[in-house]
């Protein structure tokens, strides 16, 4: 009963409840040892720091006292609901999970990744565009191009990115698996998948584009900085710059960029206000999911089944998709004219297009190469399935590939899946664990669809 009401008075706290980590502290080190509770000591260290430092920042912010004010204020009907979502965004929601769930949960998300991720890397060239759009002009390009080109493992980029935060181990494994999930895995089922995502390249891509998004975000700021230091630019541009700048951090000036640029501010609130903004950039630009951008059930890890690989289509949504549409309304708001958003709309289309078209292709021929020193898989035209579309139905396949439907992709996927499924199409095309069942079961495909590389490419 003690641990029960210790449970339920820390929900809204992101560590443990004094009784509960007395009651924890008073088990011998050695029964721990023997029944597989303790972690390595480096892992265990470093998940200390972690979880020390999400802790810290947390009452820094006002902690759980703020919290229960805030919720106080709310009417009646809506507290249980918001101290709901909170819990679910400290991951406070499957701390009472059953181990055969936990275990459970753990087998079907490890079969999931290694069975249809395997050319995640080449699905994400799309992460690109965002790093272009999140420019908000097309007169910036030239900067997008420049970081390309300049972000590898010794250039200043990647360095400036590893100072502010961007490129953390848990941001490159988590783009189609969220830390929140990860928490709730067993420590052999993040360990494949890490080891999974290292050696099938995602890792690497993520953490260019991170470090590329990072660069873009330095120039962006450098750039608008600069043109804020001449008196001869409109009223309106000048506003609209300042905007920008309030959209890094909402004390950021451009004398704090300038000061940043030229080495003079390091170690002032200054130079944190621009590394702030430079970090808010980049994870505004590549898609780095949380417990935010989810529905609320979704961070309910005894649900984790029914939600995995889908947190990609909301962050996308939520984060680039949406960026895009507001900065269009800014705009709009600004002047009354479409102009501005009609250029945000091309800026969007002259990149997410070709680049989804781009990683289409290649991953086709990718498919096709390794088919053909595949023993038992028959290499054929046919895969270059994109060759035998139509027109209508080449767009829309490279519509819903641009990430653009966002959270409506699954309904789209569910109604495409009628006409072959019936009515259990929709479960079975958005639970991967389902489809694997009716692939191996009914489509006679039992080893096929459970083998890693296998069923990745055919």
């Amino acid at each position: 009963d003690a641990l029960i009401k210790a449970f339920d008075e820390a929900k809204i706290t992101p560590g443990s409840a004094n009784q509960f980590v007395r009651k924890l502290g008073a088990i011998p080190t050695k029964q721990l040892r023997a029944a597989g509770f303790l972690e390595p000591a480096g892992f265990a260290q470093v998940k200390y720091f972690h979880h020390l430092t999400r802790a810290v920042e947390y009452e820094k912010r006002g902690g759980s006292a703020f919290l229960r004010a805030q919720i106080e204020n709310l009417p009646q009907e809506y507290r249980a609901e918001a101290s709901n979502i909170i819990e679910g965004f400290l991951a406070k929601k499957g701390q009472t999970m059953q181990p055969w769930l936990r275990t459970f949960n753990s087998a079907t998300q490890v079969h999931t990744v290694i069975t249809t991720l395997l050319l995640a890397p080449i699905s994400s060239i799309t992460d690109l565009s965002g790093i272009a759009i999140r420019g908000k002009s097309t007169q910036n390009m030239d900067l997008f191009f420049k970081n390309m080109m300049a972000s590898n493992k010794t250039s200043a980029n990647f360095e400036l990115a590893k100072r502010i935060g961007t490129i953390m181990q848990e941001g490159t494994d988590t783009v189609f698996v969220s830390q929140g999930d990860q928490d709730f895995s067993n420590k052999w089922a993040r360990d494949i998948m890490h080891k999974f995502f290292k050696y099938t390249g995602l890792n690497l891509w993520t953490r260019y584009s991170r470090v590329v998004a990072v660069g873009m975000g330095r120039d962006f700021f450098i750039r608008n900085a600069e043109e804020l230091s001449n008196p001869d630019i409109t009223p309106a541009r000048r506003q609209e710059l300042l905007r920008y700048m309030a959209e890094g951090h909402p004390d950021l000036t451009a004398q704090d960029v300038l000061d940043w640029a030229n080495g003079s501010n390091f170690g002032t609130d200054a130079q944190l206000r621009v590394d702030a903004a430079i970090r808010r950039f980049a994870d505004e630009s590549v898609v780095r999911p949380n417990q935010g951008q989810r529905p609320s059930w979704a961070n309910d890890p005894r649900f984790q089944v029914l939600f995995q690989l889908k947190s990609f289509f909301y962050a996308f949504g939520d984060v680039v998709v949406a960026g895009a549409i507001r900065e269009g309304a800014n705009r709009y708001a600004a002047d009354g004219k479409f102009t501005g958003a009609g250029q945000m709309a091309l800026l969007a289309g002259v990149t997410l297009i070709p680049l989804t078209m781009l990683g289409l292709e290649i991953r086709e021929l990718i498919k096709y190469l390794l088919q053909t020193v595949t023993p038992g898989i028959e290499a054929t035209d046919y895969t270059f399935r994109s060759d035998y579309m139509d027109i209508p139905e080449y767009s829309y396949e490279i519509f819903s590939r641009t990430g653009v439907p966002g959270k409506w992709t699954l309904a789209l996927t569910s109604i495409e899946s009628l006409k072959w499924e019936g009515a259990l199409g929709p479960l079975i095309t958005n639970i991967p664990i389902l489809d694997a069942f009716d692939e191996s079961v009914f489509d006679g495909r039992p080893f096929t669809r459970n083998a890693p590389v296998i069923n990745n490419i055919q």
